[in-house]
């Protein structure tokens, strides 16, 4: 706006309790402040405040806020029953005593070594035989493989040949582990 424009804009001395610029703006500064600062206050008496209510917009958001409190609320609450009904089972379960089943549990079964596993049957092997590319495989499996194809089933490069080694120290390992662990 152009300096003296208008007479709305010009500085001039306010009388609004309200007002902490020491009384001295321009009024146009003075009605923005009111309506950011009281514009609750001065919607209510008619006062010179512009705009949308803002009185809408804060029910709505205590609203919101206070439904996802709720939800909140009633997911913990859900939490906390099922961690009850989950502890009375168990204190239920201890009152009763051991049960004959649950006197001598059960022997747990050690899960032999990666490298006792072949890499193709994902199975303990019971003869394993090294290929081109180093690694070792169950000898019916590795030699299933081959009829089709002629790369390594680890790496997936090719074979320089499909000659297949006994690899007698890895059966040994196997058959020692498997006595040890009875399986």
């Amino acid at each position: 706006m152009a300096r003296g424009a208008s007479s709305a804009s010009a500085v001039q001395s306010c009388t609004d309790s309200r007002c902490s610029t020491n009384g001295i703006h321009s009024r146009a500064d003075h009605d923005a402040w009111s309506y950011c600062h009281h514009g609750q206050e001065e919607e209510q008496g008619g006062g010179g405040g512009a705009g949308p209510s803002q009185e809408a917009e804060a029910p709505a958001e205590e609203a919101a806020e206070e439904a996802v409190a709720a939800a909140e609320e009633a997911e913990l609450a859900a939490a906390l029953e099922e961690s009850a009904r989950l502890g009375e089972g168990r204190r239920a379960a201890e009152a009763q005593g051991p049960s004959s089943a649950a006197e001598a549990p059960a022997p747990r079964e050690e899960e032999p070594p990666a490298d006792f596993i072949c890499p193709i049957t994902t199975e303990l092997m019971s003869d394993p035989v090294m290929a081109a590319d180093g690694h070792s495989y169950e000898r019916s499996a590795i030699e299933r493989w081959l009829a089709t194809k002629s790369t390594s089933p680890m790496t997936g490069e090719a074979l320089v040949h499909t000659f297949l080694a006994p690899n007698h120290t890895l059966r040994r390992m196997i058959r020692e582990w498997e006595e040890a662990n009875a399986c």
